[in-house]
C-alpha cells in the first residue's frame, strides 16, 4: 500500500509540476512561497488520506500546507512524434527505421 502511495504522488508530482511550469503565474497566485504541497485525487480516499498524513509528518511548525485536490487526468500518452530505431540484427548488420 505504501510503495503504491508513494508511486501514484511521484506520477501526480511529475503532472503537477508540469502544470506549474505551465502556468507560473496561477502557482505564484495560489501557493505561498514556502509552503508545501500535499497532492490529492478524487476517487482515492486511502492514497489521501496518505498524503494527508505526510504532509502533517514532514512540514516544519509554521509551514503552510496547500492541498491540490486533482479531479481529472487526461489519458497517458507519448509526446513522441518522430524517432529513429536502430536495431541490430546479427546477420544484416543494422537496419535504422524512421516511425
Amino acid at each position: 500500500m505504501r510503495r503504491n502511495c508513494q508511486k501514484l504522488n511521484a506520477e501526480l508530482g511529475a503532472e503537477f509540476d508540469r502544470y506549474v511550469a505551465e502556468h507560473p503565474a496561477w502557482a505564484q497566485k495560489h501557493i505561498p512561497p514556502g509552503a508545501k504541497v500535499a497532492l490529492q485525487i478524487d476517487g482515492n480516499a486511502a492514497f489521501n488520506a496518505w498524503g494527508r498524513q505526510l504532509a502533517k509528518r514532514t512540514r516544519s511548525e509554521n509551514q503552510s500546507v496547500v492541498f491540490v485536490r486533482i479531479e481529472k487526468l487526461a489519458p497517458v500518452r507519448s509526446r513522441i512524434l518522430v524517432f529513429l530505431w536502430l536495431v541490430w540484427q546479427a546477420v544484416q548488420g543494422y537496419t535504422m527505421l524512421r516511425v
